[in-house]
């Protein structure tokens, strides 16, 4: 017990001394940063203790601690964060960084390096070689599977619909998504990913608690010492857990096409997700198998949380509001009534007000709910300055 406590006042005062520091030589950046609100702070944790919340209320939780200001310190640890809510300053922020902060790397250890969080350059090499995947062309692609998949969910709340009872449909709405994903992703038929879709699906909402458990525990700060958390938890498991449907999808594919020179330019086989990574990685040595299977990873995280997210809120909307909902079903009736057969000329040119609703829904119950870019210079917000963290000489 004592060489414990040794142990913790070792850290607390070597941690003193780099914040003394630290403060010393950046000098204008601290003074910076006394120009914005802040709640009180304690040593060690900052601000956290506010955000020691359950991943259902960080949402509401943040709106309550901005509340009135338009801009607010936030300290996550020894980290500095700037709050912004208004437009104006957004939009000042967007136009003068181009990094996306990726939270101090706190996903990687579940997401690996994808879209959602490689840093600017990596990003613009993906986004690159995934683009064709979502091309007005690539989406026509999808729409049999989307019909098929759209079918399958109406079975599946048929019952509890008819029975008036309320009932979570969540759980219904990741799994379709999930098939969907992986369907349109390999470009073959599924049925059902079976044990490993639920497994990922479980895993996926685990590792945004994870995530969020994490942002509030600065001493799980340090990355070595976050390893060792997730081994002696046994949330290591979770995590390979989580990997190991996209794992298995690259490794059959790759399989499927040992001979990765076939995938020319013009090769027609490049209808999928899956070859287009295929095809990236003979663009160099950097995208390798486990870089393929992390922007794997991240399409079918974001796409099936994302998507059920809008699915279930835009249900849940519609049925709240039956008169919208009238609207919604006499323009998909009126479409039909001589030719059911969708198209993707339909989702994208007709069904206007089903898309209006849609996106109603999106702005109400938005998916991503902070933003963060990290400054590497002094930027001007309204007649205020604000320094990065970055920039510190």
């Amino acid at each position: 017990m004592a060489l414990i406590l040794i142990f913790a006042s070792l850290i607390v005062i070597i941690f003193i001394l780099i914040k003394y520091v630290d403060k010393l030589r950046n000098k204008r950046f601290y003074e910076l940063l006394k120009q914005f609100p802040s709640y009180p702070t304690f040593p060690l944790i900052g601000n956290c203790h506010l955000i020691h919340v359950s991943p259902k209320d960080m949402q509401r939780t943040l709106e309550n601690l901005l509340g009135p200001h338009r801009r607010l310190l936030f300290w996550l640890g020894p980290f500095p964060i700037i709050a912004l809510k208004k437009y104006d300053d957004i939009i000042a922020i967007s136009n003068q960084t181009q990094d996306r902060d990726n939270l101090l790397n706190f996903a990687n250890e579940w997401l690996g390096t994808g879209l959602l969080n490689a840093n600017y350059d990596e990003w613009k090499k993906s986004r690159k070689i995934l683009a064709p995947a979502f091309s007005s062309l690539m989406l026509s692609r999808y729409v049999d599977v989307f019909k098929k998949k759209a079918s399958l969910l109406v079975n599946s709340l048929e019952p509890a619909a008819d029975s008036g009872q309320v009932f979570d449909c969540r759980d219904i709405l990741i799994k379709i998504n999930v098939d969907t994903i992986v369907e349109n992703t390999i470009g073959i038929p599924v049925n059902s990913t079976g044990e490993e879709g639920k497994q990922f699906a479980h895993a996926a909402a685990l590792a945004f608690r994870g995530l969020m458990k994490r942002l509030t525990r600065p001493w799980l700060y340090p990355r070595f010492v976050y390893k060792m958390y997730l081994k002696l938890t046994g949330k290591e498991n979770v995590i390979q857990q989580y990997r190991n449907l996209p794992a298995k999808i690259l490794k059959d594919e790759l399989n499927n096409n040992k001979n990765r020179k076939d995938f020319e330019e013009n090769d027609d086989s490049l209808k999928t997700i899956i070859s287009l990574l295929v095809k990236g990685s003979l663009q160099g040595p950097t995208f390798t198998e486990t870089r393929m299977r992390d922007e794997l990873l991240h399409i079918m995280m974001a796409g099936s949380e994302t998507t059920s997210l809008n699915v279930g809120f835009t249900l849940l909307m519609l049925a709240m509001y039956q008169d919208i909902q009238q609207k919604v079903y006499k323009e998909i009736s009126e479409l039909f009534k001589d030719n059911d057969d969708l198209t993707a000329d339909h989702l994208f040119h007709e069904l206007k007000y089903l898309e209006q609703c849609v996106k109603e829904t999106s702005r109400k119950f938005t998916h991503v709910v902070v933003n963060l870019r990290r400054t590497h210079k002094e930027c001007i917000l309204a007649a205020w300055l604000l320094l990065s963290s970055a920039s510190r000489k």
